[in-house]
């Protein structure tokens, strides 16, 4: 079935998907890889699954014939790649940090994705804004708590997302960060979910900062491939393919964030292998080059920071402990007394009112209590940890070679070859009007080609420092393409006196609109 078109009384084209939205053909608010994406509205009292009182839609239109050619003709693996992109995204239940997904209409020639309307730009958008090229700490500190909660919870539902930068998190209109762009997430059925319910008394449970969090606790999602953009990946994740091994999703996914926390700070990369640097020349900038301190930066940011990008995953911590975290005390919500939950729930006078917030402030405070317990425990870890590499400096300088530690604890042969410059600021965006192009291998560098896609009729805006975190293509499994990823459509670099941007499901129109997902 194609959805039927009409024309409207101002000449433009109206397009009915199934009786339930109609889609102006020429109100295109985004454009990716092989899909477009337009606004839509709903058609009379239709009411689209998952929605809220005053949003606001948007469809993102995949069309197959594009997407087959992408894949060389696999038509099977062309309509796995995105049928496996919606399975993800049906998968994850609400959550105020995540994109709404609402349904898809699959029709001979086309899926239509239907997403929440974000109203506003990304987290790339803000920092260029910024005076300054970076975001100040209070302001950074508030995104990064939203932004662990949001990719916990896709942890906690078996989802690993692989492609965490400021360009796919959106800021809306009440200044919360709504995660998108599922276009290279896995899906690991039954490693969080298929755990049984835990008693909501249990011990465990109760010192978790964030519910649900127990499930995590020696859990992992296996990966092998290289996959997302390569500026936020992990060393491990090269490592493993290196070596053909195996890496922790859950980890990974930590390690981008840290990534994201560091450009906030600083308006910089933490490392900065250069555009067109190979997937060792990334591993090898990571492992040589010391973790740059960003000037003006408080004590616990940088604490935070470096506990991020430990770039040993063992030693890594992890995005549950992460909330816990000093520098996160004054903005994360801390969990209320189960007992003072099934209180409220039994009755609602003063009295019991009072007695449910006694619980809270007590169960408040033995957190606090664990969390300092864990900190300390972590801190005469890394005396020992010290301690071990100190006695172990002697047979080092003996060596005939200088050896670099990688990721799994072993060690290499380092190389002559000096690393590159890792000060790259996003406060000062490249001019040039090149078009950000995406490109992706199957477990390899970005150095596939793929087929040309129609060129816009808009505008296109120069590079942004952070556009080059690309380093040249957001690495995808599968298609020679990244499924949903978007290019930007504006020719001027923001500014603070500019229209007000508009965020969506799939891009940035010229107004800097940028889709709420992939």
């Amino acid at each position: 079935m194609q959805p039927a078109s009409d024309s409207g009384a101002d000449g433009e084209d109206t397009i009915v998907v199934e009786g339930k939205y109609s889609i102006q053909d020429k109100d295109v608010v985004g454009r990716g890889a092989y899909s477009v994406v337009k606004v839509c509205t709903p058609l009379g009292s239709y009411l689209p699954p998952g929605s809220r009182p005053g949003m606001k839609y948007v469809v993102k239109i995949i069309e197959k014939e594009y997407l087959i050619s992408l894949a060389k003709g696999d038509v099977e693996m062309a309509m796995a790649e995105i049928k496996r992109e919606i399975d993800v995204l049906r998968h994850i239940p609400p959550h105020e940090n995540v994109v709404t997904f609402l349904e898809y209409v699959e029709t001979e020639k086309q899926f239509l994705l239907f997403f929440e309307k974000v109203q506003c730009g990304d987290l790339c958008e803000l920092i260029l804004q910024s005076s300054s090229g970076k975001l100040a700490e209070e302001k950074s500190k508030q995104y990064t708590y939203q932004i662990i909660k949001a990719v916990l919870h896709c942890h906690l539902h078996d989802i690993i997302h692989r492609d965490i930068k400021p360009e796919n998190l959106l800021v809306s209109e009440d200044d919360k960060i709504k995660l998108t762009d599922f276009g290279l997430a896995k899906r690991s059925r039954g490693v969080c979910t298929g755990d049984a319910p835990k008693d909501p008394l249990d011990v465990t449970a109760l010192m978790m900062p964030y519910v649900g969090c127990e499930r995590l606790l020696g859990k992992r999602v296996v990966c092998s491939d290289v996959i997302g953009t390569p500026r936020y990946g992990a060393p491990e994740m090269f490592y493993a393919k290196f070596t053909q091994t195996h890496y922790d999703g859950f980890n990974a996914d930590t390690w981008s964030i840290g990534v994201v926390t560091y450009i906030t700070l600083s308006g910089s990369f933490p490392y900065s292998p250069g555009s067109n640097a190979t997937e060792k020349e990334v591993f090898r900038t990571i492992m040589d080059t010391p973790l740059p301190k960003p000037s003006s930066i408080s004590p616990l940011a940088w604490d935070f920071v470096q506990s991020l990008l430990n770039k040993d995953p063992s030693k890594r911590t992890p995005l549950y402990a992460a909330l816990n975290h000093p520098w996160l005390a004054d903005v994360v919500v801390q969990r209320g007394s189960v007992v003072a939950a099934q209180l409220r729930a039994s009755a609602i006078s003063a009295d019991v009112e009072a007695a449910a917030a006694r619980f809270d402030e007590e169960a408040r405070r033995l957190r606090l209590c664990m969390a300092k317990l864990q900190g300390e425990v972590a801190a005469l870890r890394e005396e020992q940890d010290r301690a071990a590499e100190t006695q172990a400096a002697p047979d080092d300088a003996q060596a005939p070679a200088r050896r670099a530690q990688t990721p799994n604890g072993l060690s290499r042969p380092r190389t002559t070859r000096s690393p590159a410059s890792t000060a790259v600021r996003v406060s000062s965006p490249s001019r040039g009007a090149t078009m950000r192009h995406r490109t992706a291998s199957r477990d390899s560098s970005s150095n596939g080609s793929v087929p040309r896609r129609p060129s816009l009729t808009r505008g296109v805006r120069g590079r942004s420092p952070l556009a080059r975190s690309a380093g040249g293509a957001a690495v995808r499994r599968g298609t020679p393409a990244r499924a949903g990823g978007t290019t930007p459509v504006r020719s001027v670099t923001p500014s603070r006196a500019a229209t007000a941007t508009t965020a969506t499901a799939g891009g940035r129109s010229g107004s800097a609109a940028r889709t709420a997902h992939t």
